[in-house]
Parts: C-alpha cells; structure tokens; sequence
C-alpha cells in the first residue's frame, strides 16, 4: 500500500505543477495589454487573450476553433501573412483587422512560428497592438502641417498685394479653400460710419457687396463687436442670420474677427452651402483666426498704401495745376508784353522819328537819338522776354519750329554747336507733352552753356510707334546725377526736380546719365496715347457692386 502511495504522489505533483504552470501562463497571456491570438497548423484560432477580447469585440469563446480570416479586413493578406511567417520563421507588419461590428481599424502585428517541445512547428502566435489612435494623431499632424504650409504660402502671397479690391478677393478665395470649403466673404469696417461693408465673396451667385452691417447686426455684426470668432451649424435657422442675407443657400459659417494690432479691420467669413456637408468645429476657426491674422496686417498694409497713393495722386494734380497755371500766365505776361508795352514802345519810336524832323539843334538832336537807341534796346528786351517768357510760335507752329527758333538763338547768344535732328512733322503731339519737350531742352540747354561749359549738343527728337523719344547730349564737364538730385531735395536747386516732375506729370518717363569729364546726355520718352490716369482707374474700381 505504502508503495503505492509512493507511485501515485509523484505524478500527483507533475500535474498540479503542469496546472499551475498553465494558470501562471493564463495569467500572464490575459494580463497583456497588447493583444495574442495564436492559430494552429489549419489556420484555426487556439489562442485569443483579454485584451483581444476587449479591441474585437469577441468572447473568447466565439472564436476558438474558428478560422482565422474572421479577423482580417481582407483574408487574402491574412494567407499571405501565414505563408510569409511559415517560410521566414518571423514577421513584423502593420495589417487592418475586422472588430464583430465590421469596423475596420489598424494594427502592428509581430508574428512568430510556435513549436512544441521537440521544436516541431504547431502553428503560429501573433502579438498586436490597436494604432487607430496613433494613426489618427498621425493624420491629424499630417493635416494641421499641411495646413500651416497652406496658411504660410497663403500669407506670404498676400504680402506682395497692394491693389486693395484685387487683395480682398484674393483673401476670401484663400480662406475658403484652406478650410476646403466652396465659398467665403469678407467684411471691411468703415471707422468713419461705424458700421461693416460687404466688400468681396466666393461662390455667390448674387454677391451681397456693398451691403452694411451695424456692430451687432447679423453674425458678422456679433463678431465684430465681441471681437471673438462664431461658429453657426444651422445658418438658415439661426437667431444670427441678418435679413439682409435672407435667400441666400448658405448652411454653415464659421466667422472670424480680422485685427491688426488690436484695431478691427474686418470679418471673415467661410461658408457652407450644402446641409450634408461637414460642419466647421473650433479648429477650423482657430486656423481661420491665424490666416485672418495675416490678412488684416495685408489689408492694414494695402490701405495705407492707398491713402499714399491718393495723397501722392493729390500732390500731381495739385503740381500739374501750378505747372499749367505757370504757362498760362507766362503765355498773359508774354503777350501783354509783346502786344501792350512792346506796340507802346513802337509808337514813342515812331513818334521819335516824326520829331526828329523838328529839332534842328545839334544838342537837341544827340539827345532825341539817345532816347531813340534807349527804346529799341528795351524794345528788344521786352520782345526776347516775351519769347524766353513763351514762344509764341510754341503755339502758333509747333514744337519742332519752337526748337529750331530756342537752336537758334541759344547758338548766337552763347556760341554753343547746337545739331538738331527730327522727324518730319505728320501730327502734333499734345500741347502739353509739346510744353514739357520744350522746356526740358531749354533747360537742358542753359545748363550745357552755363554749368557744364559744353560746346557741342545735340538733341534728336523721334517718333517711335506710339511715343515720342527725346534724347539731348552734350560734350560738358558732366556731373554726379544722384548728388545733384540730393542737393535738389534739400533746397539747393531745383532744375533736375523740375525736369522729372514735369516729365511724370504727362506720364513720360526720363533717365540722365552723367559723370564728371564724361558730359550728359538726358532721354525723355512721352506718350501719345496715354492710358487713363491713375485715379480715374482707382475711383472706377471703388464703385459699389
């Protein structure tokens, strides 16, 4: 008996240490986070832990014994798995599995040959991990970079804009699509009125421009007011929506205040028209809110770069009214001294000659000729201040005679080699541009004489298709262009100033090239056919749709 005993006890604690070794495995395999199924040689489920249970949806139960392509989202895969891992012995690869509700969701597999004591292959045992939360974070950065890539090449375009009706519209297209919507606006408040104006939209067939909103009214009202960012889901139903958008097919908004260093600029709004279509949450607004950021600092930008250019528009007007002022008076002064006090001093020399016949004394006749030589020396004077005042052949004749009269007496006064060379005359060029053409060689002209001390020019005048070319070149001293420009601004001379501001004003363009010992030469191109002028194309850009 006692023998016996002997026999039984021994193999008693074989199989309570098996069981237990069996339990302390469970144990382990159902405490693992990640989860273990193992199949056997016929592709069978033998092994399904806890943390399988959990991300499949399946009891245990449910699946021993059941084919293993019950778990793959596409069963081909899963043979080609098993194939690969029978022949390499190992496998590492992310795969898509199928939860019991048919959702499909991805996981990192690490598969591995299971043998049996004797080292003999059984089957297969793969250790899983559920990425669906890694893959998410990986769209999710993926998505949010490209979407800061989009924002930073948006934002660095509307840095270069400076036309403020072509930026706005740049802007709202930009908006929608970084947000991957159809459509969008955009508000400007009008700090003198207090109030919004609708001034540019995508996607609208009846574009509401030039509609005004109060602080307050409607949505972009509330934003602009609150200066925070909204969010409608239901616009047609909503408490927000102004009447003055009442018919429009917009479904949702999201909306977003547009400040340059706490001033408001404006709203921005991106909109939705159809109701299946996704519905804008706070990160839409948050990425709306840093584009709006940079929209308004452009717009702030293309503002003042308007209100410059108007300013400046200002100026020319106002420079070109002085210039034209300036001739018109010159062309009284001359004719009053040519028609008034010049005829006056013909007469008292007539009336001189008819009294000379009476005055028969030698004293008396030398004084009578001295006053005559006096009145035809001033009676000179006053015709060649007359002409320097303005030549009347200028008007009378043209251009090219006015030139050839300035040549002319330019050489004899100050023995100057002057070459003139022109085309022949078909159609005279607008009086204005003939006006600044001869005052910018007679100045050319005085300055070659008295500072450049030259003593050959030359001055072709040329029609080229649509302009007319200028060129003056001497054989001078020269000088430093950009010096003379700057004494020029500080008050010292304005004769090159004078030059430029002229030519600009008739919408010519001019460049002068000089060095010291090198001479000058002065090219001014002038346009026959001039386009219509800046702030006529601004005023009609501004009008209200």
């Amino acid at each position: 008996m006692d023998q016996k005993a002997n026999l039984v006890l021994p193999y008693q604690s074989s199989v309570d240490a098996l069981k237990a070794s069996q339990d302390y495995a469970r144990c382990i395999i159902d405490s693992s986070m990640d989860m273990i199924i193992a199949v056997d040689q016929e592709r069978k489920i033998i092994e399904f832990n806890c943390a399988a249970e959990e991300t499949f949806g399946y009891r245990r139960e449910e699946v021993l014994g059941k084919d293993i392509d019950m778990l793959y989202a596409d069963p081909p895969v899963g043979a080609e798995i098993n194939k690969t891992t029978v022949a390499k012995g190992r496998l590492v690869q992310e795969i898509y599995n199928r939860r019991k509700n048919g959702e499909i969701f991805p996981s990192y597999l690490s598969a591995s040959i299971l043998t049996d004591a004797c080292g003999r292959p059984i089957g297969i045992m793969g250790v899983s991990r559920d990425i669906s939360e890694m893959k998410r974070a990986e769209q999710e950065l993926k998505h949010r970079a490209d979407e800061f890539t989009a924002l930073y090449q948006t934002t660095r375009d509307l840095t270069t804009q400076y036309d403020l009706p072509a930026l706005l519209q740049t802007i709202v297209e930009r908006a929608a699509n970084l947000l991957g919507a159809p459509g969008g606006g955009i508000y400007l408040f009008d700090r003198e009125r207090g109030d919004l104006r609708f001034e540019a939209v995508k996607g609208l067939h009846k574009p509401p421009t030039g509609t005004r909103l109060a602080l307050g009214e409607g949505l972009a009202g509330r934003v602009a007011q609150s200066r925070q960012p909204m969010i409608v889901v239901d616009y047609g139903n909503s408490e927000y929506r102004s009447p003055k958008f009442a018919g429009l097919p917009i479904t949702a908004v999201v909306e977003v205040p547009m400040l340059y260093q706490g001033e408001l600029i404006g709203v921005l709004s991106v909109y939705e028209f159809e109701s299946t279509a996704r519905k804008f949450v706070r990160a839409d607004s948050r990425l709306l809110e840093l584009f709006a950021a940079h929209a308004a600092s452009a717009v702030y930008n293309a503002t003042l770069f308007d209100q410059v250019c108007a300013g400046r528009e200002r100026l020319q007007m106002l420079s070109a009214s002085l210039i034209r002022a300036q001739e018109d008076e010159r062309r009284h002064i001359a004719r009053e001294l040519h028609d008034e006090i010049g005829q006056a001093l013909t007469g008292i020399q007539l009336n001189s000659q008819v009294v000379e016949s009476f005055v028969t004394d030698e004293t008396g006749r030398a004084l009578l000729n001295d006053n005559m030589a006096a009145i035809e020396r001033l009676l000179q004077q006053v015709r060649g201040l007359s002409l320097d005042l303005r030549p009347s052949m200028l008007d009378d004749f043209g251009l090219v005679a006015a030139l050839e009269w300035l040549v002319n007496r330019q050489a004899q006064g100050v023995g100057l080699a002057i070459e003139l060379v022109t085309d022949p005359v078909e159609q005279r060029a607008p009086a204005d541009i003939e006006t600044v053409c001869f005052r910018v060689v007679q100045e050319a002209l005085t300055n070659a004489a008295r500072h450049a001390h030259a003593t050959h020019v030359r001055i072709e005048l040329k029609h080229h298709a649509s302009e007319l070319r200028l060129v003056i070149q001497d054989d001078g001293m020269g000088f430093d262009p950009e010096q003379a420009l700057k004494r020029a601004r500080g008050g010292e001379s304005f004769g090159l100033l004078g030059l430029h501001e002229r030519v600009l004003l008739v919408g010519g363009r001019i460049e002068i090239r000089s060095a010291p010992e090198q001479g000058t030469r002065i090219e001014a191109l002038f346009p026959l056919t001039s386009p219509a002028p800046y702030v006529e194309r601004r005023a009609r850009r501004r009008e209200p749709s």
